[in-house]
């Protein structure tokens, strides 16, 4: 039978829920791999997990839901952290590291041959790694864009926390664009602890993990001070020291290399295809391939949708950050008139991390109906939050590949308001729920549009694209799989 591995920096059923809507898609995706049978599926992750004891990197096998039925293996003690951010500063180890590359080439041999590897993202990885073709020509390559971490390092073209990234200056404006400086020591610690603690049997949602990361900054502290006495280097790793020159020679380089050793770069929206054919990704092997999930088979018609209340209902679901357009969306709501406002109820389905926007939305609070506010979501929980909402908001700042909250609200019959930036608004061809990016006046127009002309929501779905179902989607994967682009 046929091997396929796929790669993302963290496992697909992670239990501190990280990569978002990549590992809710690579979990979707190795259950239809599973259901269909044509493959055996592999996985492998990198960057995330680190031992106190060991420097050298190694590879492990590891247990997982799917149990025997899949194989997944992580690398320990990566020289690339992730995510992307946690390496912005060391591009040069990305750009000359050889260990990952042959640490792979073993483990190919070993676990191998495999007929497809599917990189749903690069970080954790360096930039040698892709001339894994080379060594397996036979091999197909696969790569999602799901993110733009082949171009940009801290992954999402965001620069210093307020704008797209539209020129990089030769690399001249990496070296500022981080507002506040990664503590890779500080990370390392973390993974390493947390690493730990689970080879213990102690996962994220026991007592034992728990009572540690409350006391984290002390054990962190007893940890620093006792390697310092010891004379050894508590991070164990190097000082950074970086140019422009690197960053230029990133993106350049990744350019080179995608177009040389990967057989087919799927992009997930079509304005991904164009960022990435814009940056310098070769044409021919650029294709849009929106993302599967299992929540196609659950969209309702406009029909469906019961509008049986003078309270107009706006859902913002993800994270409270600025290049997700939080504080954006704060600022233009507190602009609607109060006999808009009066009616309207406002609900949060965020993490309350950030404490300056959780004062941002309470000061503005009163203004509305109602505010709702959910400490972040499982999916089980999404039927409930979205059961009420008549309009989702996707107020990006940045070009976001696809939300996966796009997909959600859309698939439990949501209509959404999307940004021009990024691929959220590809799912629905109607202009009236379309604003331009940044722009407060366009997106409170559209608001109070839909505000005072309810049918709105139910014209919605007469330019809504739907969405692509994992059987569909695997038989498009399946086509690249085998070569025939």
């Amino acid at each position: 039978m046929k091997k396929i591995l796929y790669y993302n920096w963290v496992p697909f059923d992670d239990d501190e829920n990280r990569g978002g809507g990549v590992s809710i898609y690579q979990k979707n995706l190795i259950e239809k791999i599973l259901e269909d049978g044509e493959y055996i599926p592999y996985f492998i992750s990198s960057g995330v997990s680190y031992s106190f004891f060991h420097q050298q990197p190694f590879i492990r096998k590891t247990k997982n839901i799917y149990k025997e039925r899949c194989h997944t293996f992580e690398i320990v003690n990566s020289p690339i952290m992730s995510p992307g951010h946690c390496s912005f500063q060391d591009t040069r180890t990305y750009l000359t590291d050889r260990v990952l590359f042959e640490m792979l080439c073993r483990f190919i041999k070993k676990e191998g041959p495999f007929d497809v590897i599917h990189f749903n993202n690069f970080e954790g990885l360096s930039l040698n790694v892709l001339r894994l073709k080379e060594k397996f020509p036979e091999t197909r390559i696969i790569y999602s864009l799901h993110n733009y971490y082949s171009f940009c390092p801290q992954v999402n073209l965001w620069k210093k926390e307020s704008e797209n990234c539209k020129n990089y200056h030769g690399g001249a404006d990496c070296l500022n664009c981080l507002t506040e400086d990664i503590d890779r020591e500080y990370v390392l610690f973390l993974d390493r602890l947390a690493w730990t603690l689970k080879r213990m049997g102690f996962h994220s949602k026991t007592i034992i993990f728990k009572l540690a990361f409350k006391k984290v900054w002390f054990l962190y502290r007893l940890y620093h001070y006792y390697m310092r006495a010891r004379n050894l280097n508590p991070a164990g790793i190097k000082q950074l020291s970086y140019s422009a020159h690197d960053y230029q020679e990133y993106r350049r380089k990744n350019i080179e290399y995608v177009n040389r050793y990967v057989d087919a770069v799927l992009a997930v929206s079509e304005r991904v295809s164009q960022i990435a054919i814009h940056m310098g990704l070769s044409p021919q092997k650029v294709f849009v391939s929106y993302i599967g999930t299992k929540f196609a088979e659950n969209v309702l018609t406009a029909s469906s949708v019961k509008r049986d209340s003078s309270i107009l209902s706006l859902i913002f679901m993800g994270y409270m950050r600025r290049d997700k357009g939080f504080y954006f969306l704060l600022k233009a709501l507190k602009t609607l008139s109060p006999e808009i406002t009066g009616q309207m109820r406002i609900v949060v389905a965020a993490r309350f991390s950030d404490d300056a926007a959780m004062a941002m939305l309470k000061k503005i609070s009163g203004r509305f109906y109602e505010v709702k506010l959910y400490d972040g979501y499982t999916h089980a929980m999404l039927p409930q939050i979205l059961a009420e909402a008549d309009l989702g908001i996707i107020p990006v700042l940045w070009e976001d590949n696809l939300p996966q909250v796009a997909i959600e609200m859309t698939a439990h019959h949501v209509p959404i308001l999307c940004s021009d930036l990024g691929g959220a608004n590809e799912l629905c061809r109607d202009e009236r729920f379309r604003f331009k990016g940044g722009s407060i006046p366009d997106l409170t127009q559209k608001i109070e549009q839909i505000f005072y002309n309810r049918t709105l929501l139910e014209e919605f779905w007469t330019g809504f694209q739907g969405l692509q179902t994992m059987e569909r989607h695997m038989d498009e994967l399946n086509w690249f799989y085998h070569g025939h682009e």
